[in-house]
């Protein structure tokens, strides 16, 4: 971990990651209580979700391709420029006392473009400083931003929210994104022109990258686990404040503790993961930590104590630690550099399946309730994921034997 921070360029991204990050999961919690304080509708909450993360499937792929090819600087910098924007009009927008559901839409579809414009720039931008050989612990670091965004961003988001009022809360989110901004600034990226013209002239076209990653085992059953996860129980944090308000009967204080908690847990886990100088089996993590994760959600879901499933969101946090840090990793190691905006993409589009899991776990708990739905969606995605791990054998294989074996494009 020192000795990632040592590197300036990382150092910098890396405290801008920690803003943006604390932003994003602030957000998303006042977004389930703003629509939630306006419409009074579960459904509705699981619908501005679905709007949330329907563009990464949508824009993944495209704006990986895009980042490929310009300064991936500047893509990121208008990015969060605009994710700023919208945040500090919304909060503008409830002080004056006009907010309106059209306008949680649309803002909602812009961060959601922007999260996928984030991912597919700030990840291979990552990689760019690091190099292969520290890519792992690089991205174990900045896990440890977004896990501990995850444990502050919602609790402090509750806490003014419910202090000060929403209005306030989501002109603290507009705040994260301009402090991140100003970290930006100091991150000193030289492009090469002749390099970079290099590179475009190196790009497959899309047929051939989307036929290699379909095509390579460990990588499509990568994919194949990440839209399980994200189909089926990921949705559960969104409906974290309908649950502790219809089975726990908390506050929106212990609302967002509940979320902190899987942060905490998560960021433990990530500490682990950078405290280990080398990772010989990449995929095993990956796949253990959504099997973990998913049976530590399946619990919480059957919980109907507020301390019990304050543990077991805890312990998903734990187990996600290592799902989370391989996802992407997954798709930075292994395939050549001129497909890793490709495959950081297609990562994209499986964990935006989160909005389809996000509308079909709201359609349920609309009729049986928020905590009965996501038992039923984890218990399915439990079953699902086994399939992978027993089906997908490449995946449980040491990483420097799949680098041996794979072809070259």
């Amino acid at each position: 971990m020192v000795h990632a921070l040592t590197n300036q360029n990382y150092r910098a991204l890396w405290l801008a990651a920690c803003f943006w990050y604390t932003a994003r999961w602030t957000e998303l919690f006042l977004l389930a209580l703003l629509v939630l304080d306006i419409t009074d509708s579960v459904f509705w909450v699981g619908l501005a979700t679905f709007l949330r993360i329907i563009p990464l499937p949508i824009l993944g792929i495209p704006l990986g391709r895009i980042a490929d090819r310009v300064n991936r600087k500047k893509m990121l910098t208008v990015v969060q420029a605009v994710q700023f924007s919208g945040m500090l009009l919304t909060g503008l927008f409830l002080l004056a006392d006009i907010m309106s559901l059209w306008w949680i839409v649309a803002v909602t579809l812009v961060m959601g473009t922007g999260w996928a414009g984030d991912y597919t720039s700030r990840r291979p931008l990552t990689h760019d400083i690091m190099g292969q050989e520290q890519i792992t612990g690089a991205m174990s670091l900045d896990l440890v931003a977004l896990f501990g965004g995850r444990f502050i961003g919602p609790f402090t988001g509750g806490f003014v929210a419910v202090q000060f009022g929403l209005s306030q809360a989501y002109l603290m989110v507009a705040t994260f994104y301009l402090l991140g901004l100003f970290f930006l600034y100091f991150v000193k990226v030289v492009h090469d022109p002749a390099s970079k013209e290099k590179l475009q002239n190196s790009q497959p076209p899309i047929k051939s990258a989307l036929k290699y990653v379909l095509t390579t085992k460990h990588l499509i059953g990568a994919l194949l686990a990440s839209v399980i996860l994200n189909t089926f129980i990921a949705p559960y944090a969104q409906f974290i404040p309908v649950i502790a308000e219809e089975t726990l009967n908390v506050s929106q204080v212990l609302a967002g503790m509940l979320v902190s908690a899987e942060g905490l847990g998560a960021l433990i886990g990530c500490l682990v993961f950078v405290s280990r100088p080398k990772i010989n089996y990449h995929g095993r993590y990956f796949l253990f930590g959504m099997l973990g994760f998913c049976t530590a959600i399946l619990l919480f879901s059957l919980s109907s104590n507020y301390f019990v499933a304050l543990a077991f969101v805890g312990i998903s946090g734990l187990a996600l630690s290592g799902y989370a840090i391989m996802q992407f990793t997954l798709m930075l190691v292994f395939p050549p550099k001129s497909m890793q905006g490709f495959a950081v993409g297609a990562m994209l589009f499986a964990q935006g399946t989160w909005s389809i899991g996000n509308l079909e776990v709201g359609v349920i708990a609309s009729f049986i309730g928020a905590n009965n739905a996501m038992a039923i969606s984890a218990g399915t995605g439990l079953l699902l994921g086994l399939l992978v791990f027993l089906l997908v054998p490449e995946l449980r294989k040491q990483t420097s034997e799949i680098l041996s074996k794979q072809r070259s494009y």
